[in-house]
């Protein structure tokens, strides 16, 4: 048992921000989200899958949709809703809920969680250890049924609606495609204006303990916590390189570090250029500078939600790629901390101000042009990877990368013997 307390709460945040690389909403979004759970009267228990009895039932419960709108709008209650629909359809009663995936979406199953009478368990796990822009990247893809699949609107100007859609596909031969086909019949749904105005609650999956044993990335929760604890004790950007305490940390936890401008250095964001495509993502072009003149370095990374791809201009291949973690870390700029703050109070503001003050992991929303950051990519789980590559590679292609995958293991070694 693992009840987790406000200082816990935010270094997931902390670390599930740098772990979703560059994906998973807004800090703001995150920190929003765990005032809203320190509210409620009981405290968040989180269990692996081995902790709970082989035949409860539990289901993934997150937010789907822009990132932007997930900010604008929030859930507005509609997260404990879907999880009720998903119960409804199933005629099964839920005794925990699942992450979708690393990032914001870890506290959106925590308040659905907390929301139920009585309160149900949290999985220490969810499907990609990282945050991912379409369904069928979810390792739980492969070998759960997404059906039933409840969606829940949160729009603005207007109270969640008394009801779900609910998309049940009977055909359970090909889990993968099901999950593509719930991806492209909701997607739609999210831009019709005045109704789901780009974001909504979900809720399926619905599996025993005993399947979420093999289905999930287990221990993504507090693999997050502990890189925020570690991240919380380094302060500033006040060195040229990152400090090697924290890389080994990384390194230990995780896997090594590998930075994209060949060393431990701060980089400069130039700035992002956008393009909304109108089917429910945020894309983007990244752009990043280290040195000046003529020993200038440029890296580009293509975003869709998530930090998909990244390429040195000076470079004839991707420097790294998805499903590895494209990850930034650096500083809470002073205007988003007053914002993320102005409606925290005493001991809780206390806590929430000193978790902001450390190196904090950044998502895309987070950055602004010249802000110093420090760039590196992280292998992802090798199950993401096993289970997920020929969606990853269609992905790539869609931004020109045509090319199989390479690890960023391969990747440092190739520029390495350049």
């Amino acid at each position: 048992m693992n009840k987790l307390n406000s200082q816990n709460l935010y270094d997931i945040a902390n670390g599930s921000t740098l772990l979703a690389s560059g994906g998973g909403g807004s800090i703001k979004t995150a920190y929003s989200f765990i005032r809203q759970i320190n509210q409620q009267k009981s405290a968040v228990d989180l269990r692996l899958p081995a902790e709970l009895e082989a035949e409860s039932w539990g289901g993934v419960v997150a937010a789907m949709g822009s990132p932007k709108s997930f900010e604008e709008i929030g859930l507005r209650g509609s997260e404990t809703l879907a999880l009720k629909a998903l119960e409804k359809s199933t005629s099964q009663k839920m005794s925990f809920t699942i992450p979708v995936e690393t990032g914001s979406n870890i506290f959106v199953a925590m308040l659905s969680a907390l929301k139920q009478e009585p309160p149900i368990f949290v999985v220490d796990g969810d499907g990609a250890g990282r945050s991912v822009p379409t369904l069928s990247c979810l390792t739980f893809s492969e070998n759960v049924a997404a059906c039933p699949f409840a969606l829940l609107n949160a729009a603005k100007g207007e109270d969640p609606v008394q009801g779900a859609i609910v998309i049940n596909l009977e055909d359970e031969t090909n889990f993968v495609k099901q999950a593509r086909i719930v991806e492209a019949t909701t997607r739609p749904i999210l831009q019709t204006e005045g109704s789901f105005d780009g974001i909504a609650s979900i809720a399926g999956w619905a599996m025993t303990a005993e399947t979420a044993q093999t289905a999930l990335i287990k221990g993504t929760i507090s693999i997050s916590q502990y890189i925020g604890q570690c991240l919380r004790q380094h302060h500033a950007i006040d060195k040229d390189e990152l400090n090697q305490e924290l890389v080994a940390d990384l390194a230990e936890t995780l896997s090594k570090p590998y930075f994209l401008f060949s060393n431990r250095k701060k980089c400069t964001f130039v700035g992002i250029k956008e393009i909304n495509k109108g089917d429910g993502f945020d894309y983007g072009l990244l752009q990043f500078t280290q040195g000046e003149g003529s020993e200038l370095n440029e890296i580009l990374i293509i975003n869709q939600n998530e930090n998909l791809i990244a390429w040195n201009t000076q470079v004839a291949h991707p420097i790294a790629m998805a499903p590895d973690l494209i990850c930034c870390l650096g500083n809470i700029g002073d205007d988003l901390k007053e914002k993320i703050l102005t409606d925290f109070e005493g001991q809780e503001r206390e806590i929430a101000e000193q978790s902001l003050s450390g190196l904090h992991g950044l998502s895309v929303e987070d950055l602004t042009p010249g802000q110093e950051v420090y760039l590196f990519s992280l292998p992802a789980n090798d199950r993401l990877k096993q289970d997920t590559n020929k969606i990853f590679q269609q992905l790539r292609a869609q931004f020109g990368y045509f090319g199989p995958y390479v690890s960023i293991n391969e990747l440092s070694e190739k520029l390495s013997a350049k």
